[in-house]
């Protein structure tokens, strides 16, 4: 038999489980400690305690009586943790504390692929590679500097950027927003007609756009509609390391592995301690291991058989699954043991 308390959330009473009271109490502690140093941390947090207020009055006006611990990791599914926004740092994993743990795992998956392709093409890999003889010279190297200056400033940008405060998003979005902005300039500069710009422009993936946005809808509706939750106890607490690493590693060959990571982001939320961190590093690998399995895994994997189709190059998805079963599941396998040992 459950102890059952009373609390007071925005003016009405409500009779929950003590379990369900302490997720509660420690998700809104959380949330107050995660904005606590931001401008209107304060009102965000209340705002997120007011929303708690309504859901729970929703489920009150459908019937329920006493409020449990199933029913608070629905609300908490339903809103979301603002700092879930990427995999690693949803659980405050650093830069360094990502190499450490991760550095091994990736040397010996990276050591067993290379195997497995070797062993796999070693015939192919002794004839002789037939080259077309085309030389394809850079005409104008000052963009080319340019934008790697840039890609480079980036990358350092976005692993220092749990160190100074800035979110990767906004520090991808300023960088190629000055690309973009130099290359209206040069183009200016050079009389070129802005070829360069309307050349790449014609070349991205326009038609990829319905998809991905079709992937998160999807995954907007399964926290929305409490299935995250479902999933978590379908998934369990133990072993997290390797459920979670083999079915995010599934998961994102339906969904692809960037909707896949937040919504794994959601599920593993309901794990605490090693748990979730063993799981937070399992669906990492997941993700990333999982582009080797199907073209649907990752983004390069749609777009690599994009390219080779209008190359004419013959490889299909069957191809492309055939080598992808071989390779993948001993690296993911390997990954995710000396993950285990690591954490």
């Amino acid at each position: 038999m459950k102890k059952n308390i009373s609390i007071n959330i925005c003016g009405t009473i409500y009779a929950i489980d003590e379990d369900a009271y302490q997720l509660l109490e420690n998700y809104l502690q959380s949330m107050k400690n995660y904005f606590r140093n931001e401008e209107g941390g304060d009102e965000i947090a209340d705002d997120i305690e007011h929303r708690v207020a309504e859901l729970l009055w929703e489920y009150k006006e459908k019937g329920m009586t006493a409020v449990n611990i199933e029913t608070i990791k629905e609300i908490i599914n339903k809103i979301g943790n603002p700092a879930d926004i990427y995999l690693a740092p949803s659980s405050g994993i650093t830069f360094v504390d990502y190499f450490k743990v991760m550095a091994i795992p990736t040397i010996v998956a990276g050591l067993v692929e290379l195997s497995l392709l070797l062993l796999l093409f070693h015939k192919q890999l002794k004839e002789p590679l037939q080259s077309n003889d085309i030389i394809y010279p850079i005409e104008d190297k000052v963009p080319v500097i340019v934008g790697l200056s840039i890609l480079g400033t980036c990358l350092v940008f976005l692993i220092i950027s749990s160190y100074i405060n800035l979110e990767m998003w906004l520090v991808s979005i300023v960088c190629a927003a000055t690309l973009l902005l130099f290359m209206l300039i040069y183009s200016c500069f050079k009389k070129s007609n802005f070829e360069h710009i309307v050349h790449t422009s014609k070349r991205l993936p326009y038609q990829l756009i319905p998809f991905f946005i079709s992937m998160f809808v999807i995954v907007v509706a399964i926290n929305e509609q409490g299935i995250a939750s479902k999933i978590a106890e379908l998934l369990g607490n133990n072993n997290s390391t390797w459920v979670y690493g083999y079915s995010s590693f599934l998961a994102c060959n339906l969904i692809n592995n960037i909707p896949m990571s937040i919504l794994y982001t959601n599920i593993a939320a309901s794990l605490e301690g090693a748990a979730y961190t063993k799981a937070i590093y399992a669906s990492i690998i997941g993700s990333n291991i999982g582009a080797f399995l199907t073209p649907i895994g990752a983004l390069a994997g749609i777009m690599f058989t994009g390219l080779v189709n209008e190359n004419n190059v013959r490889f299909t998805f069957i191809d492309f699954i055939k080598y992808g079963v071989v390779i993948s599941i001993p690296v993911i396998t390997a990954a995710l043991g000396m993950s285990e040992l690591f954490i």
